[in-house]
């Protein structure tokens, strides 16, 4: 009885070293996968770049999508303008697409600006 008391005691007081190994083992999991929903916009990795030599530094990420259909076991049919694709993607292929408006209010006398809007335009 003596040592199953001894045991749990153990397993409680974690030292401080231990602790941190498990933040750091925790922090470096990967996050949890991304859930879409029927017309979601996306953008689809451009997987033939990234065997590619010449293209190093061409965008990774092709154009914008919807998300169709879902198909189950995160994967999806896709929608580009109004054609349907006929191969299906998984959802490790694709990145949510956030359409950013950002609005910097600042005075930057050398140039003469007071406003700066930044809008990107929708990838065709």
């Amino acid at each position: 009885m003596c040592k199953i008391v001894m045991l749990v005691k153990e397993e409680e007081e974690q030292n401080p070293s231990q602790e941190k190994q498990k933040k750091r083992h925790d922090n470096q999991l990967p996050n949890k996968p991304v859930e879409f929903k029927i017309g979601d916009k996306v953008l689809l990795y451009h997987t033939k770049a990234e065997k590619q030599w010449s293209g190093k530094f061409d965008p990774k990420w092709d154009k914008l999508f919807h998300i169709e259909e879902i198909l189950g076991n995160r994967a999806y049919k896709l929608r580009l303008d109004n054609k349907i694709l006929t191969k299906a993607a998984h959802g490790d292929q694709l990145k949510p697409y956030h359409n950013i408006t950002l609005l910097f209010t600042s005075n930057i006398p050398q140039l003469g600006v007071q406003k700066i809007l930044v809008q990107p335009e929708e990838i065709s």
